[in-house]
C-alpha cells in the first residue's frame, strides 16, 4: 500500500518528475509500518511522513516524501520547504537534489534549478531527469546548443523517454535544424506516442518547411485530439487561408473564438478573413468584439477605423469614429506606422 501511495505521488506530478525515495524510515522497520497501515493509523502520505518528521531528526527520506506528497496535493511552498530540509539534512542525496531543483525550475529561478540539477548528477551520475533538467533550464536561457547537448545525455540512458525526445525536438527546432525535429515528432507519432501538443508541434515545423499540406494534417489532427485547446484551430486557420481556402479559414477562426473566448487576437484575425472574403459589416463586428476584450487591440481599432472610413456601403462609414480611432492608434503606438497614417488620412 505504501509502495502504490509513493507511485502516486510521481504519477500526479509529471511535469516535475520528482524521484521518489525508497521507503524505509529511519528508526522504522517494514513490518510494523505495515501493520500501522492496516489498521488505519496513516491516514495518508502526508500523515504518514508529517509523524516520522515529527518523531526522527535529520530524516531525509522522511522531508523528501513528505516534500513529494505536498506536491500531489498542489501544496508546492510546503513541499519546497520540505526539499530545503530534506537537503540540510542530506546535501549529497542526488533524489532530494533533483526534486528541489525540480521546484527552482518550476519557480523560475533557473541558476539555482542548474546547481541542484548539477550537483544531482555529481552524486549519481545516472540521472538522466537532471540532464534533462539542464537542457529545460538551457532552453529558458536561450542556449540551445546546450540544451540539445543534455536532452542527448538524458536520451543516451533513457532512449524511450518520450519527455526527453520532444526536449530534443525543441531543442533542434529552436538552433533551426527543423527538418532533424520534424523526424524527431514524427518518430514519436511512429511508436504511438499521440498527444496533441506533439501534432501541433509537427504542424508548425513542416509549415516552416514549406508543407503547408502537411503541417494541415497535422493542424487537424493536433485539433482532433485536443478538442479544447483553440491553438490548433488558428493554425489550421492561417494553414488553409495559406492555401486558398477563405472560407475554411474562417470556420476554424469561429471555432477558435468558441474555444478562447477572451482573446482579442483570434478575433482580429477572423475579422481579416472576413474583410478578405468581402463580409465588411461581419468584419467589423469581430473587431468590436476584440476591442470590447482589449481596449488597447490597435490592429483591431485600426482595421475597423479603416473600414468605417472606405466602406463602399454608405451606411457602414463613419468619419468621426474612423478619425478617432485612427488618432486613438497613433497616440498609442507613439510611432508614425505608415499603416496608421494611411488609415487616418
Amino acid at each position: 500500500m505504501l509502495a502504490y501511495g509513493l507511485e502516486t505521488v510521481a504519477r500526479r506530478w509529471p511535469a516535475a518528475r520528482p524521484v521518489v525515495v525508497g521507503a524505509a524510515l529511519a528508526g522504522v522497520t517494514v513490518s510494523t509500518l505495515a501493520a500501522w497501515i492496516q489498521v488505519g493509523y496513516w491516514r495518508n502520505s502526508v500523515t504518514l511522513f508529517e509523524r516520522a518528521v515529527a518523531v526522527t531528526d535529520d530524516n531525509v527520506v522522511a522531508h523528501n516524501n513528505l516534500g513529494l506528497a505536498y506536491l500531489a496535493r498542489g501544496e508546492t511552498d510546503r513541499a519546497t520547504r520540505h526539499f530545503e530540509l530534506a537537503l540540510d539534512a542530506g546535501p549529497t542525496n542526488a533524489k532530494v537534489n533533483y526534486n528541489l531543483g525540480a521546484q527552482r525550475l518550476r519557480q523560475g529561478r533557473y541558476q539555482e534549478a542548474a546547481a541542484h540539477f548539477s550537483a544531482a548528477i555529481q552524486f549519481a551520475p545516472e540521472t538522466s531527469a537532471a540532464y534533462a533538467g539542464l537542457g529545460t533550464v538551457a532552453m529558458h536561457e536561450r542556449r540551445f546548443d546546450d540544451a540539445l547537448a543534455n536532452y542527448e545525455a538524458a536520451l543516451a540512458m533513457k532512449p524511450d523517454s518520450d519527455v526527453y525526445r520532444i526536449g530534443r525536438a525543441n531543442a533542434l527546432y529552436k538552433i533551426g535544424r527543423v527538418d532533424e525535429a520534424a523526424a524527431v515528432l514524427e518518430g514519436l507519432i511512429a511508436d504511438g506516442y499521440g498527444g496533441a501538443s506533439v501534432y501541433l508541434k509537427l504542424a508548425t515545423m513542416r509549415r516552416d518547411l514549406g508543407d503547408r499540406e502537411g503541417a494541415l494534417v497535422a493542424a487537424e489532427e493536433a485539433a482532433r485530439r485536443g478538442p479544447d485547446d483553440g491553438r490548433p484551430q488558428i493554425l489550421a486557420a492561417e494553414l488553409s487561408f495559406e492555401l486558398g481556402d477563405t472560407e475554411q479559414a474562417i470556420e476554424r477562426l469561429q471555432q477558435a473564438a468558441a474555444l478562447m473566448p477572451r482573446n482579442a487576437a483570434v478575433r482580429v484575425a477572423w475579422g481579416q478573413r472576413l474583410e478578405a472574403a468581402g463580409r465588411t459589416r461581419a468584419a467589423m463586428s469581430r473587431y468590436r468584439e476584440a476591442l470590447a476584450i482589449d481596449a488597447g487591440q490597435v490592429l483591431a481599432a485600426n482595421n475597423l477605423a479603416w473600414l468605417l472610413a472606405t466602406s463602399a456601403d454608405a451606411s457602414l462609414r463613419d468619419g468621426a469614429e474612423a478619425v478617432r480611432l485612427a488618432e486613438a492608434c497613433r497616440e498609442a503606438t507613439q510611432a508614425e506606422s505608415f499603416q496608421i497614417l494611411d488609415t487616418l488620412a
